[in-house]
């Protein structure tokens, strides 16, 4: 008997399934050519980048603690049969070896779970708002006021101390009523090869929406974001790439736009929910 669509777009989506996208997307990325020479015989990327995924999807407290756990043979066997990681390498190796990795590389195995997702009609449930919301925001990563690399931002203090670290600015399909978010591929907040000024979140943000809407043309996307992207300039570049958008604004920094609202007679609608109530203010036109 022949298996149905369902069947096999339930195996495609199961964990086993993605694993098998992300290990196919990650075998055609090239060995680092930058950096240290890699040596014959040594620890491939691809083992280095399905041990990473492993760690993360194991919620490993640390590579130390992954490195460690690697020695029972239980998660052993798991990361050959079930991530394909032939020789495990030790947290020192990962580090060295991902760390000449370009983010960019990434990508592909993003978009090709996301468009695993879209076939098996998963993505349908997360429909909102007559496409889908994404929520986006960026986050630090690292800092160290001792190890630092070319590429890190530097922040200087009064005293003297310089602290070194890196961001990420992050994208998810969010569902209000899901807990399941879908990631996409986020965008790197650091310092470009002969750059002397510190990047910046709304930097990343132009790059991650520029990037989003070349790999997906036509998919209707709500952005959410905080207050710090509420201006003109990334506004009009969000409305020009045919985004929608729910921003916070605050009065210290939209003060023309709370002068202008006040002046004006705005909609109410009131939401109960449980014990709590929530009462909203709105207009229904472009500004």
């Amino acid at each position: 008997m022949k298996r149905g669509p369902q069947k096999r777009e339930d195996k495609l989506l199961s964990k086993k399934g993605l694993l098998a996208t992300i290990q196919a997307s990650f075998g055609k990325i090239s060995e680092p050519k930058t950096g240290r020479r890699r040596q014959t015989g040594m620890i491939s990327l691809f083992d280095c980048l399905m041990s990473a995924v492993a760690m993360f999807n194991l919620k490993s407290a640390s590579l130390l603690a992954f490195d460690q756990a690697t020695k029972e043979e239980p998660l052993s066997q798991n990361l050959q049969i079930l991530y394909g990681v032939e020789h495990v390498p030790c947290d020192t190796h990962v580090r060295e070896v991902l760390d000449e990795v370009d983010p960019k590389v990434l990508r592909p195995s993003y978009l090709a779970i996301f468009n695993q997702l879209q076939r098996g009609n998963f993505l349908e449930q997360y429909k909102f708002l007559g496409g889908y919301l994404m929520a986006i925001d960026g986050t630090g990563i690292f800092d160290s006021e001792s190890v630092h690399c070319k590429n890190c931002c530097e922040k200087h203090h009064r005293d003297g101390r310089v602290t070194y670290y890196h961001q990420i600015l992050a994208g998810s399909i969010v569902h209000p009523n899901k807990a399941q978010v879908i990631p996409l591929c986020p965008e790197p907040i650091y310092k470009q090869d002969g750059i002397e000024k510190n990047d910046c979140e709304t930097n990343a943000a132009n790059r991650f929406l520029d990037d989003l809407r070349q790999e997906h043309p036509r998919l209707m996307l709500t952005c959410t974001f905080d207050a710090l992207f509420a201006n003109a300039p990334f506004i009009n570049r969000l409305t020009a790439r045919g985004f929608d958008y729910i921003m916070v604004a605050k009065p210290g920094n939209n003060q023309s736009l709370f002068e202008w609202i006040h002046g004006i007679n705005l909609n109410e609608a009131k939401v109960i929910d449980g014990k709590n109530i929530y009462n909203f203010r709105y207009i229904n036109r472009s500004l």
